[in-house]
């Protein structure tokens, strides 16, 4: 099968990853040191992901590295379970004697409580340790207290095993932000166990700014001044034409500035959209058998894109955001860069009125400031879309 010229799902790696060379290497020399936790923040589809995955990739080569994506988990229990099985997945892969272990645990979530206290007592160690705790838990449902000890026991199960394996541990969190709904309780716990975790680290990474102001900026934060922090920006304009000109090269076609330019006016350099709208344009040149990306096939490509993401986008525009709010994002799609006096005019009311909304916005990442004070739509695709139905 050919190799595709742009890839959009999947692992994301070299050479569809691009442009966060200097990104990746600061933050694997700071992982890498083991002496400081990091949070990653930045809007959705700006790459957080595969900046992760390949940061794992190298840093694999010399530690443990497992990664826990958080969406989804709505107990604490969801919480224990993946954070102790993508430990051991990662200690299996890495060093392959982690084979029984994996086993023994996965034989812990599916056996009744007779069969998986065998299993637990077969093995010993952390394993054991924090197999026991849980089978507690599921022995008895709905007690909050042991539900907050399993959040504990997973804690010190990554200390333990670490000594116990003798080796450095880094886990990577993925979407943090999605432990919110746990009341704080797991961001306490945090507090409490890293400084304590001698070989085990933590790497953050979320895409609302509000929430994780609240864990780990403001000085009244849980993890307040315990991580490095990094804010990721679009890819470079000069970086992103030459991979989508590369790109087109490699498959035997030819692109013209105009069309370069066209792709920077629709994306604003956020991989994700810049990667599916190669990936259209290449469908569609295949079909025509043409040789050459024009400025109409750029366009033609946009607007078959922004069609396909409509469902998506109604759906977001009227379950995440207020009536005001969605009366600030209809105002600002007019144009790229708006003045907060600008937008209050279009709506017909006062700057003072909308402020509060205005702020709710800029926390959850979904429009942004520039230092001139001018506001933006952080997601340009969504902003044309929201336009075009205005």
């Amino acid at each position: 099968m050919p190799e595709s010229l742009f890839k959009i799902s999947g692992t994301i790696e070299p050479p569809y990853f691009i442009g966060r060379d200097e990104e990746l290497r600061r933050l694997t020399e700071v992982a890498r040191s083991m002496n400081q936790d990091i949070v990653i923040i930045s809007p959705r589809r700006f790459g957080k992901t595969a900046l992760l995955h390949n940061l794992s990739n190298g840093l694999n080569k010399e530690t443990t590295v497992a990664m826990v994506n958080c969406l989804g988990m709505t107990r604490y229990a969801d919480f224990h379970e993946k954070v102790v099985h993508e430990t051991l997945n990662a200690y299996e892969k890495k060093y392959g004697a982690g084979k029984r272990l994996l086993a023994t645990w996965k034989d812990v979530l599916r056996k009744s409580i007779t069969g998986a206290f065998k299993s637990v007592s077969k093995i010993g160690g952390s394993i054991a340790d924090v197999g026991e705790i849980y089978l507690e838990f599921r022995e008895s449902r709905g007690d909050r207290d042991k539900e907050y000890r399993l959040v504990e026991v997973t804690f010190d199960f990554l200390d333990d095993f670490a000594k116990e394996q003798d080796l450095d541990l880094i886990l990577i969190f993925d979407e943090f932000q999605a432990l919110s709904k746990f009341n704080g309780v797991i961001f306490n716990t945090f507090k409490e166990k890293m400084d304590a975790s001698t070989r085990v680290r933590f790497v953050f990474s979320g895409s609302s700014v509000g929430l994780l102001r609240d864990v780990f900026l403001s000085e009244d934060a849980p993890l307040y001044q315990m991580t490095t922090r990094h804010f990721l920006d679009p890819i470079h304009e000069d970086m992103m034409k030459r991979y989508i000109e590369d790109r087109f090269e490699y498959g035997g076609f030819r692109i013209t500035e105009n069309a370069l330019d066209s792709f920077w006016s629709y994306t604003k350099g956020i991989p994700f959209y810049f990667q599916k709208l190669g990936l259209i344009c290449y469908s569609d040149l295949s079909l025509g058998k043409k040789k050459t990306v024009d400025e109409d096939v750029v366009h033609k490509a946009f607007d078959g894109m922004i069609d396909e993401f409509n469902l998506e986008y109604e759906e977001r525009l009227s379950r995440v955001f207020s009536e005001q709010q969605q009366a600030i994002l209809e105002a600002m799609s007019e144009k790229r860069f708006n003045r907060m006096s600008e937008i209050a005019d279009k709506m017909r009311t006062s700057p003072s009125n909308i402020s509060s909304n205005m702020n709710i916005l800029l926390s959850s990442m979904t429009i942004g400031k520039d230092g001139d004070g001018l506001y933006y739509i952080t997601d340009e695709v969504f902003r044309r879309w929201i336009k075009r139905i205005s």
